[in-house]
């Protein structure tokens, strides 16, 4: 006996009650994570079910969706074809809006009489005009792809072999004879955005109410109501509209002193516009354009005399082969006042409503 007076036999005993006690516990234990697991394996088994569920019924949503609009478009069809004198099923293809009608069955007398086709008929005879002229294809602005309006027409004017260009523009080769005189190909390209029109009725001999003019690595949305722009523009008795240099509105000075720190051309060339400038007295505050898109009415008497004009003093005198500074002036000199494009507060916002982008070329349009 020790101590405690605790028998050798009872502390024998006391050792496997313990131990026995161990075990149970431990069996105890093992059963309580075998039933979490258990409920956990269930409860996933669940949730799984119930988002199968959930995607089958937005499957089933997507498949009714499906179908109902495909019986839409044929009721509509069938609604189209009952109207139609004929009765024939017509093609149709499907567009952005929804179900559009054919060419075939623009021709029919039932749309023609309709308010449809008058409504499409446009008010005005417009083209859209660009110009690139280089020494080497690689060196351009990229041009490209894009849905036409089939009422318009599009020129691109180029220098270069025609058969190089995988575009949508109609391109065009300049003759020659309008373009040996000329000092670069910076000035070539000038004279398709300031006289084009000339060149367009004289030796395309074709007659348009208003001409776009764009960049070359920009090119016409097809869905814009271009018609409505053209009815802006005819509100002026100059008939062109431009959109205001968005950071020097009414500094001409201030412009030539930017294209030298722009690197857009050397600092003795602006020099020399300057002081062109000063001579003929033009004021420090007269409205600056941009001139990267804009459109007129080529047969507007007045604008043909200033930009005429425009052509004469750039073209000989070569002061510079910018254009915004002396165009500046000659709105000036000429009481010419544009059309401004509607609510255009920040650089480029007229470009992206109007006009796609592609890739820039010539360096990015550095030259110094």
């Amino acid at each position: 006996m020790n101590q405690r007076g605790i028998t050798h036999h009872q502390q024998m005993q006391n050792m496997f009650t313990n131990a026995n006690g161990y075990v149970e516990r431990h069996k105890h234990r093992q059963e309580q994570v075998q039933k979490q697991k258990a409920f956990q394996m269930q409860r996933q088994k669940v949730m799984g079910m119930q988002r199968q569920k959930a995607m089958g019924m937005q499957r089933q949503k997507a498949v009714v969706g499906a179908a109902a609009v495909g019986e839409w478009r044929r009721r509509e069809t069938m609604r189209v074809q009952k109207e139609t004198e004929d009765g024939r099923k017509l093609p149709y293809r499907q567009s952005r809006g929804g179900i559009s009608m054919s060419e075939e069955y623009k021709k029919t007398e039932y749309y023609i009489n309709s308010k449809i086709y008058k409504a499409e008929i446009p008010k005005y005879k417009v083209c859209f005009i660009t110009s690139i002229f280089a020494d080497s294809y690689k060196d351009i602005d990229h041009v490209g792809f894009f849905n036409k309006n089939n009422n318009y027409d599009y020129y691109l004017f180029t220098n270069l072999d025609k058969n190089l260009f995988k575009t949508t523009w109609d391109v065009i080769n300049v003759e020659d004879k309008f373009l040996k005189n000329l000092k670069n190909n910076i000035y070539k390209s000038r004279f398709i955005k300031f006289m084009g029109w000339d060149y367009i009725k004289t030796v395309l001999n074709k007659e348009y109410d208003a001409i776009f003019y764009c960049d070359g690595h920009l090119y016409p949305k097809d869905y814009i109501k271009w018609d409505i722009l053209v009815d802006n523009m005819s509100t002026s008795d100059s008939e062109i509209m431009q959109s205001l240099h968005p950071y020097r509105k009414n500094s001409v000075y201030e412009e030539c002193k930017c294209i030298v720190q722009s690197k857009k051309d050397s600092k003795k060339n602006m020099d020399s516009m300057i002081s062109y400038l000063k001579k003929n007295n033009t004021p420090h505050n007269i409205s600056m354009y941009e001139n990267t898109v804009f459109c007129y009415n080529p047969n507007n008497v007045k604008l043909q005399e200033a930009l005429k004009d425009f052509w004469n003093i750039y073209s000989t005198t070569c002061l510079t082969h910018r254009d915004q500074p002396l165009w500046a002036y000659i709105c000036w000199k000429h009481n010419i006042n544009p059309i401004i494009f509607n609510n255009i507060n920040i650089r480029h916002t007229i470009h992206d409503i109007l006009y796609n982008k592609t890739r820039q070329g010539f360096n990015n349009h550095s030259y110094v």
